[in-house]
């Protein structure tokens, strides 16, 4: 029988099975002198999976003869297709039809050569498997498993070959880039990133590598490829490359494509920075949503190679609800809190052995971590930890007044007000002068309408002066409106008082029926050290029988949440 084959490939969704079939032959040691291809023009990209098989066997045989036919998804069309490109009277010649899945239109269109001497239908299932398609002894198609081909035997094909040939060349396009010129050596890189607290340029120098004008996050992109490279299999190939903008205002993308096993993934990498959304959970899902529709729009450019996509983000974290979303639109997150098991993590996912180098990286990351009590891994921690490191070396020790220093300074203002579950507290003003508390205490009071004995100091050598109180929305509403005007502004106590004199005029001067009963409160005085209730401390103010409707409620927006402050830049929510 001769070796001289003539493979038909009909091609429809990916470019698997055609490629498959082609690579299997190629391997065999056949003399394969034809590859004839049928795509369905229903197919909307501008590069079909009949056009990437074309384009790489061209460069893997460009000897054989190659056609490439565009046709509709009928089995009439594919059978008059068909039957120009089949002779069966040709004794010489063996022919392969292969397809991509025979439960459609194509099952009809190729049902007059089943069962014909020198002709074969292969199809390929869903899940890659390979039938042989023949007639029974009545007659019925019938079908019997095909162990021949392995999903492996495309691996002659490199992943950036790939990349090429099913994206068009030009503007907007994926950029192929070549690896790094030499491997980096893996181990060494990360106990110098440790050391130089994960600045990847300053990481690299130090171990004697060249890294031009790339960027950090291109580094990170540098470590990942060669942590995978070291996992890969004999065969398997990677690559990497960049996607420019899809707008001004977009980043652009950074990816590692993996081709092994018949399996192609997508790695989209970003380190992030300084800018990249830490501490807000409405900020971070607003970037995550973003990140994933940017990465399914990316993906349909892919499809004839029906990749898997991964986003890789080191400075991220997802929520419970974001990563079911993300399932749900078929990819992967691995986020901040994963980073420490970040090798075990991508083997699992490429379905790969960890090496040796790749356990002692992972030991390396999970021992800096507890002992440097850092919160997070190959990129920039939280501004706010940055700070409170450099200002205290004790991971365990947190000096909230430094945090409270900052966001004075940044507000231009000497106090600071906060609400904290069903407490209130007020830092009050550091004067050149100093007032006693007792003051402060006695002046809330009357603003408030509270009972002074229920206002408690809170201090301690050092430290700023801070007063806490009962949070009622009365009482809010009256010490936000008294403090309004010094918003982003200095306060004095004479200011304060000043003020709290004048709305208490205000109040007399207004009809009986608008007045807004509170008790103005005596200059204090400077002799007294505690606020104790005494017959001439002033009473909590009463409600009038009938009063107009309170204006409405000043917004918190405007004034220090320190509960949301604290939690979200130095206690990181997690997943919930």
């Amino acid at each position: 029988m001769s070796t001289s084959l003539h493979l038909v490939v009909v091609a429809e969704d990916t470019l698997w099975p055609g490629l498959q079939c082609f690579a299997h032959f190629l391997s065999t040691g056949e003399t394969l002198t034809r590859l004839s291809i049928y795509q369905s023009a229903a197919y909307d990209l501008a590069i079909s999976p009949g056009d990437a098989l074309e384009r790489l066997a061209r460069v893997a045989q460009p000897e054989m003869k190659l056609e490439l036919k565009r046709g509709t998804p009928t089995p009439a069309d594919l059978r008059a297709q068909l039957a120009s490109w089949i002779t069966p009277d040709d004794p010489d010649q063996r022919w392969v039809i292969c397809l991509d899945n025979a439960a459609g239109w194509e099952a009809w269109g190729i049902d007059p050569w089943l069962g014909r001497e020198n002709i074969r239908v292969w199809t390929r299932s869903r899940t890659g498997g390979w039938t042989e398609w023949i007639r029974d002894d009545a007659g019925n198609p019938a079908a019997k498993a095909l162990p021949d081909i392995q999903r492996g035997v495309t691996d002659r094909f490199m992943a950036a070959d790939l990349i090429r040939a099913v994206t068009p060349a030009g503007s907007g396009s994926w950029q192929v880039l070549p690896p790094p010129t030499a491997a980096l050596p893996l181990v060494p890189v990360v106990q110098a990133a440790i050391q130089n607290d994960w600045h990847w340029r300053n990481a690299l120098a130090s171990v004697q590598l060249e890294v031009g004008a790339a960027t950090e996050s291109t580094l990170f992109q540098w470590f990942i490829a060669d942590l995978i490279r070291i996992m890969l299999r004999e065969g398997a190939s990677i690559g990497r490359g960049t996607i420019p903008p899809e707008n001004a205002g977009a980043r652009r993308v950074e990816w590692i494509s993996i081709h092994a096993g018949g399996r192609f993934i997508i790695i989209d990498t970003f380190l992030g920075g300084a800018a990249a959304p830490q501490d807000s959970d409405a900020e971070s899902d607003a970037t995550w949503i973003a990140e994933m529709d940017q990465a399914v729009r990316l993906r349909s450019r892919l499809k004839p190679l029906s990749p898997e996509w991964i986003l890789l983000r080191p400075t991220l974290r997802c929520r419970p609800a974001t990563l079911a979303l993300a399932e749900s639109r078929g990819l992967q997150l691995v986020d901040e809190p994963a980073m420490s098991d970040l090798p075990s993590r991508l083997a699992e996912l490429l379905d790969l052995p960890l090496p040796a180098e790749g356990a002692e990286i992972e030991r390396l990351l999970k021992a800096h971590l507890a002992g440097t009590g850092r919160v997070r891994l190959f990129g920039p921690e939280p501004e706010a930890l940055r700070q409170q490191r450099a200002a205290n070396a004790d991971p365990l020790y947190l000096n909230a007044d430094l945090l409270l220093d900052r966001i004075q300074r940044d507000r231009r203002q000497n106090w600071l007000l906060w609400v904290q579950g069903e407490r209130a507290f007020f830092r009050l003003p550091a004067e050149e002068k100093a007032r006693p508390t007792s003051d402060w205490c006695l002046l809330v009071a009357g603003i408030g309408g509270l009972d002074p004995s229920a206002i408690r100091t809170l201090s301690k050598a050092g430290s700023a002066t801070v007063l806490e109180w009962e949070e009622n929305a009365e009482a809010g509403d009256r010490v936000r409106d008294w403090l309004r005007p010094f918003l982003n502004s200095r306060l004095t106590f004479a200011a304060a008082q000043e003020r709290f004199a004048a709305k208490a005029r205000v109040l007399a001067e207004a009809p009986a029926s608008e007045r807004r009963v509170v008790t103005p409160v005596p200059p204090p005085s400077a002799a007294a050290t505690h606020p104790k209730p005494t017959s001439r401390a002033p009473q909590p103010a009463k409600r009038p029988e009938r009063r107009p409707q309170p204006p409405e409620r000043p917004s918190r927006d405007s004034l220090i949440d320190l509960d949301q402050v604290l939690d979200a830049a130095l206690n990181p929510k997690k997943p919930t």
